[in-house]
């Protein structure tokens, strides 16, 4: 976790010593917290026990929300932020109108780090989840990033969520350059950019969006960011 700016990536465990060496935060005691576990409506949502927030069980890019999508400017799931933010904000969908784009916090709770494409062929997120495929820039079969609704200073950029590859262009070579589960942050509009970001991250501008909405039991720890 990057302190400075709010981004999470993955380093290799041992390696380059210069490269390899950072600072711990320790923690004790809150055995489970963080730990969700999911309950499918059965009506298309999904609800985090833990946190009481009620999810879209489909994303943006899922044909039951085919109709919400077909007037932004990809047609294919694929959001800039102000188009997710309306996405969410407009959607009537399991019989409720009343959604909204997370927050980073909010959805990067639903990365589950035992899940990725290289060790399970899976996006990192709980399989309750519909999480819509891409092909990714190098040509490979993947999962995309998704939109919060929390905006990276001075607010051009706005956070995502990498639920697979989180592809960086190295060398002239793509690469997972920060892993999947990992937070970065996307222009807001304009042109999808290689090599563009940090680490040489593709920077795509339209990104996928899961909607959430304030109703369930709840009342467990909120998951980690």
């Amino acid at each position: 976790v990057n302190f400075a700016d709010g981004r999470i990536k993955a380093y290799p465990k041992t390696g380059n010593a210069t490269s390899s060496v950072y600072y711990a935060r320790f923690v004790r005691g809150g055995d489970g917290y963080g730990d969700s576990t999911f309950t499918d409506g059965g009506d298309g949502t999904v609800t985090d026990d833990a946190t009481g927030l009620v999810w879209m069980q489909v994303d943006s890019g899922d044909e039951q929300v085919a109709d919400a999508v077909a007037a932004t400017s990809r047609a294919d799931g694929t959001l800039d932020w102000q188009e997710a933010l309306a996405f969410c904000a407009d959607l009537s969908y399991a019989g409720v109108d009343d959604w909204r784009l997370p927050d980073a916090k909010e959805l990067q709770g639903l990365v589950d780090y035992s899940r990725s494409p290289d060790t399970t062929g899976s996006a990192a997120i709980d399989p309750v989840f519909a999480t819509t495929p891409i092909t990714d820039e190098g040509g490979a079969d993947g999962f995309g990033a998704y939109w919060t609704s929390t905006s990276f200073s001075p607010g051009l950029d706005a956070y995502i969520v990498n639920f697979g590859e989180a592809l960086g262009l190295v060398g002239g070579e793509y690469v997972d350059a920060h892993g999947a589960g990992s937070v970065r942050t996307d222009p807001k509009q304009g042109e999808p950019q290689e090599g563009a970001g940090p680490q040489g991250d593709i920077r795509r501008v339209y990104d996928f969006a899961r909607c959430v909405r304030d109703d369930g039991a709840g009342g467990g720890a909120p998951s980690p960011l």
